[in-house]
Order: structure tokens, then sequence, then C-alpha cells
């Protein structure tokens, strides 16, 4: 594994000792990738594959059983966030990622591909949208967390 694996482990592994989420593990795949896995929201475990041939991290399966209309409306969401004039903080840099959804059998997988060796940034920013969809969702789409997601409703 080169200087990309590195990156990413070490900046999920910080995630992981900060609480940020549990049950952080790793495991080398077949095809010369690698799956990282941990609890970010509930209990429902989450898989990062890191793939250095093609510079990407794909969250893959994130949201299961995506409506037609949902699936639009985050990828209107996704769009919103590479606008120069957000703040740094709050935005996607083009010229340092790429990110896009992949609907396949009803879930969404989330697609961020790096430019420019920049993991670090990409493994924070991966992880920020994360959170960044998650909170859009509890805002339009709270049954969607409660029925399918299985997160209890306030």
């Amino acid at each position: 594994m080169g200087k990309a694996f590195s990156a990413v482990k070490e900046g999920l592994q910080a995630y992981a000792d900060r609480g940020v989420f549990r049950s952080f593990a790793e495991q080398a795949t077949k095809d010369q990738k690698v799956e990282f896995q941990f609890l970010l929201f509930g209990q429902r475990t989450l898989t990062i594959v890191l793939s250095e041939k093609e510079h990407t991290m794909v969250l893959k399966n994130m949201l299961p059983d995506v409506s037609t209309d949902m699936h639009a409306h985050l990828k209107a969401f996704l769009k919103e966030l590479f606008d120069p004039g957000l703040p740094e903080h709050r935005r996607i840099d083009k010229n340092l990622a790429e990110v896009k959804f992949v609907k396949r059998g009803g879930g969404l997988s989330l697609v961020f591909q790096v430019k420019k060796n920049q993991y670090k940034y990409g493994v924070n920013k991966l992880i920020n949208l994360a959170s960044w969809i998650h909170t859009d969702l509890q805002s339009w789409y709270p049954n969607y967390l409660a029925e399918v997601m299985g997160e209890p409703q306030e």
C-alpha cells in the first residue's frame, strides 16, 4: 500500500480516536483495494473503499432504498457544495476533488475522486460530507432516517 493508503488510514484513525465514529477496522480486498469500516450514525456499519489506482474513496451503499425524488434532491445538494461563494470549510474544491452519487439496486454510494494526491483533504471532506448529508436528511427526509436507517425519531 502506498502514500494514499497511509494518508486515508491516518485520517480515519484520527476521527476514530476523537470518538467521531466507533468500531474502526480495515481489510485488504483481492482487487488491490482497502475497505475501512466503522459506525458513524447509529448502529449501521459504513464502508469506505479506497482505490489508489483510481484515486477514489467510495462510501459504499451509504444510503439504501433511496427514492427517485430523494436521489434528485441529494444530487442538487451535492452540486451546491461546489459553489465558490460558500465559505471554504463548507464547500468542496473542484480543483481537489470530484464527488458524485452512484445508484445501484436502489442504494446510493458516494464516490469521492481525489485530485493532486490530496488524500488528507479528501478524508476530511468525505467525513464532513457524510455529516452534511445526514443533517440534510434530518431536515428533509426524517421518516427515511427512522424507517430505513433505523434511527430514533425525536
